[in-house]
């Protein structure tokens, strides 16, 4: 079983948020390592940095817009095209990874009191 997010002490990394949110079979999800690995590759590539990258040193705006080329590619070319940047759209088209966002069974996330 994988400890939740946030519980252990290290650093909350890129790579921990897309696996807790796109879990991995292995983890009770519904996604493949090969297609957990081409949304890590994607959004560290996009962002260009490393899976390991603490989350705190990249900002939640860039974080949200490079999983939205995974998650929702055409919200993903609306938010760029209203950046004024739609040549970015037609070099950076999303790679088909078929990922499944539903959580796992068990949850794996933190809760938190509001």
């Amino acid at each position: 079983m994988k400890e939740k997010l946030g519980t252990t002490g290290k650093p909350i990394t890129v790579q921990d948020l897309i696996e807790t949110w796109a879990p991995r079979k292995k983890y009770g999800g519904d996604n493949t390592d090969e297609e957990i690995d081409k949304y890590i590759k994607s959004v560290t590539e996009t962002l260009g940095i490393k899976p390991d990258t603490e989350l705190s040193k990249v900002s939640s705006k860039d974080i949200a817009l490079a999983m939205a080329k995974i998650e929702s590619p055409d919200s993903y070319a609306t938010l760029i095209n209203k950046g004024n940047e739609a040549q970015a759209v037609k070099s950076s088209a999303p790679p088909n990874t078929g990922l499944s966002t539903q959580p796992p069974t068990e949850s794996k996330f933190i809760t938190h009191n509001r």
